[in-house]
């Protein structure tokens, strides 16, 4: 990892110099910070009090002291270890499915990373990046809800990526790595954020359909897993055998029993061997 300014305008250079551009999405879009609670609750601080912006909104930081993942459970972020960053956007019709922009978003982290560091990566359905069998990153998509329609007004996109695991407590590095563990790629972080931001912008903005995609990099298609229909509860697990990706995101599995189900919420665990 290069020494780096993490800045807007480091960010924003490294953006535009990978020829990456967005509509409603510039340099002022930008805000960087050392430490940070949380990116997401940052944006969704910012939603609150002035509203949805029609431009997409980035605000990244080196360190979050109160990061989150699904679930509520805690996303450890230290410094130097990684680098955290969400993104804004208000969608563009009120029936969305948030679960293609979380497929969007891990299927740009791929692209970034495999740019970079020149490495296979996966994803394990629904929001982590795996590579050689380890969390390298997880993604938390939240909505905002207007009080006046009680519908959702807006969507922060979070990212979390581990840049080594150095700083990993042992207990973490038994299942999560870093993206140049073991690797001589050199990049700043905020080619990093750059990279990430510009794979996924350019994806919602060309609508392009990366289900096949996001089908290719999968790491539970054809696997075993126990499936908790309620995320945090053993309650109700049951085990199936993964058999694909519907064109919504869900995962499908098969049961044993045979019967077939689509899941839109809930965790999965792969089975070990």
């Amino acid at each position: 990892m290069e020494d780096d300014a993490f800045s807007q305008s480091a960010i924003w250079e490294e953006f535009t110099k990978a020829g990456f551009s967005s509509k409603d999405f510039g340099r002022e879009n930008i805000f960087s910070y050392p430490l940070i609670d949380s990116t997401n609750t940052e944006l969704l601080r910012r939603i609150e009090k002035d509203g949805p912006s029609k431009e997409k909104i980035l605000v990244a930081a080196e360190e979050q002291s109160a990061g989150r993942g699904r679930v509520k459970r805690t996303f450890y972020s230290p410094k130097k270890s990684g680098v955290y960053f969400s993104i804004a956007l208000v969608p563009e019709t009120e029936d969305f499915n948030p679960a293609l922009y979380t497929a969007s978003a891990a299927v740009a982290i791929c692209r970034a990373v495999e740019a970079l560091c020149r490495t296979k990566t996966q994803i394990k359905w629904v929001n982590d990046i795996f590579i050689n069998g380890k969390k390298i990153s997880g993604i938390l998509a939240e909505g905002h809800v207007s009080p006046a329609t009680g519908k959702i007004d807006a969507l922060v996109i979070g990212i979390g990526i581990n840049i080594s695991s150095e700083g990993l407590p042992a207990a973490l590095r038994a299942s999560a790595a870093g993206i140049t563990d073991g690797s001589e790629a050199s990049f700043t972080r905020a080619k990093l954020v750059a990279y990430c931001t510009g794979q996924l912008l350019r994806i919602l903005d060309t609508k392009e359909d990366i289900i096949e995609e996001y089908r290719r990099r999968s790491m539970l298609i054809g696997s075993t897993v126990t499936v908790t229909p309620l995320a945090g509860s053993t309650r109700s697990s049951y085990s199936a055998t993964v058999t694909g990706i519907s064109g919504s995101a869900g995962l499908l599995v098969k049961k044993s029993d045979g019967t077939e189900a689509e899941l839109h919420s809930g965790e999965v665990t792969l089975h070990n061997g």
